[in-house]
């Protein structure tokens, strides 16, 4: 596909503009797809076009692919870092798309600073949303997504220290946000690792 585009345009000025409209309405079909199976597409057209771009000198190259990451990655980063993107996969430990989600969002300029405000707000929110009139239950919950979300950094997120240490804070902060069990925290015997050098 990409090798096409590159033979068919022998003007950069061309091959830019056909690049884009290309990618666009590839990047469109996230409308019809779960997010799952738009990141694997995604994922699969970037290589393509990362392959193809060999043949093109370096200037050309940098902004093709730049084109490519734009339209597949970038235009579509709300959804992609959304509820049924980042989030459902995280709650779901679906491990193989969501570490093609977290190489191609680190891929944009704004994309790592838009997964930690995604995951940092639904840690809040799902503290919240726990079942708190059953303090026992209720830290039990937040103890075991915690952990689950900790084992993600390491196997998905290559230890990205970024995230781990916003995950680390945002379940502190939920914590504290809930006085009504702040006595019942205190005396509890878990130790929550906040050395954020160290998540």
């Amino acid at each position: 596909m990409a090798s096409a585009l590159i033979e068919e345009n022998k003007t950069e000025g061309s091959l830019i503009s056909a690049t884009g409209r290309f990618y666009k309405a590839e990047g469109s079909k996230i409308s019809s797809l779960s997010v799952a199976d738009y990141v694997s597409h995604a994922h699969g057209l970037l290589k393509d076009a990362e392959e193809a771009a060999k043949s093109l000198s370096r200037p050309t190259r940098n902004k093709f692919i730049d084109v490519v990451i734009d339209e597949l990655v970038e235009s579509n980063q709300s959804t992609l870092v959304s509820d049924k993107g980042l989030i459902l996969m995280m709650d779901q430990s679906q491990e193989k798309p969501l570490k093609t989600l977290y190489d191609l969002v680190s891929r944009t300029s704004s994309g790592p600073s838009a997964m930690l405000k995604a995951i940092a707000s639904h840690v809040r929110r799902a503290a919240k949303e726990a079942k708190r009139e059953e303090p026992e239950k209720w830290t039990e919950q937040i103890l075991e997504l915690k952990e689950q979300y900790d084992a993600l950094v390491q196997k998905v997120f290559d230890g990205d220290d970024r995230i781990g240490t916003e995950i680390a804070s945002a379940f502190d902060k939920a914590l504290t946000e809930n006085t009504k069990f702040s006595d019942m925290i205190k005396r509890a015997s878990f130790t929550w690792d906040l050395d954020l050098k160290g998540v």
